[in-house]
């Protein structure tokens, strides 16, 4: 009985995370596209330090 319920939650907790990763992934995107969040470039920013 106590494997079921370690199993039932793992896989509750597996959802969850993928759920909010899609979320907030969308999100980004979203904003990114409507340029309310602005790409940094990094990478880009690092080579030009460097």
């Amino acid at each position: 009985m106590a494997i079921r319920v370690q199993i039932i939650v793992l896989l509750t907790g597996f959802l969850m995370w993928c759920g909010i990763f899609l979320v907030t992934r969308d999100v980004y995107r979203t904003g990114h596209a409507y340029g309310i969040i602005p790409n940094l470039h990094i990478k880009e920013r690092l080579s030009n330090i460097f």
